[in-house]
């Protein structure tokens, strides 16, 4: 009984953990999508969400919270999870060094918690006892 509550637990984490990086990926790379003529799930960013700014603090949330969730849970998260948060994080990161001097990134609170998941990632080794890949963007 207490392994199967325990896989439950992984399963409610690990969707947690994607959920987040989902809301983390539409922040940052949501307007830059729609200057590019696509479309995310839903149809793109919603007009009436919140400013600029609360945009970046939703961004500054999630990034903070998958990096926490990256320190203390570490190799304990299942692979698959890690490789789509490193992803996430490499898809930021990307759009920072692209775009650093525009949109959400004017927020120095929104870059340095991205920056800050980016290096939890690179730090902190994955399950198998692998690293991440994403070590040269940081």
């Amino acid at each position: 009984s207490g392994v199967v509550s325990s896989n439950g637990t992984v399963k409610s984490i690990s969707r947690a953990l994607v959920l987040l990086g989902g809301c983390l990926l539409e922040q940052i790379l949501g307007e830059d999508a729609e200057k590019d003529g696509l479309s995310l799930v839903g149809g793109g960013l919603d007009d009436e969400w919140g400013t600029l700014g609360d945009r970046a603090e939703l961004a500054e949330t999630a990034s903070t919270a998958l990096a926490a969730c990256i320190a203390a849970f570490g190799g304990l998260t299942p692979n698959d999870v890690r490789a789509t948060i490193d992803s996430i994080t490499h898809s930021c990161l990307s759009s920072l060094y692209v775009h650093g001097d525009s949109s959400i990134f004017v927020y120095s609170n929104a870059k340095k918690s991205i920056l800050q998941l980016g290096m939890n990632c690179v730090c902190v080794p994955w399950g198998d006892g692998g690293r991440s890949n994403i070590g040269g963007i940081v």
